[in-house]
């Protein structure tokens, strides 16, 4: 095989690859990255809701010894 075949090969195996990755692989990508967001943004709200109940928590027994 000389050079011209082996760039032939490699350029329709490249062609291909890329046709594979537009049709199947990005759309699966994309779906997982919009996943991991939604996942990631449930986890932040949760924290944040978690965050203020602590810090209502503490306000309180602030308050509680202030009465004492």
């Amino acid at each position: 095989m000389n050079k011209s075949e082996f760039a032939t090969i490699a350029t329709i195996g490249a062609t291909n690859s890329i046709g594979f990755w537009n049709q199947y692989m990005e759309p699966v990508v994309q779906i997982m990255l919009m996943l991991l967001a939604l996942i990631a943004s449930v986890f932040m709200v949760w924290n944040r809701y978690l965050d203020n109940r602590r810090l209502r928590r503490e306000l309180r027994e602030m308050e509680e010894e202030e009465w004492d």
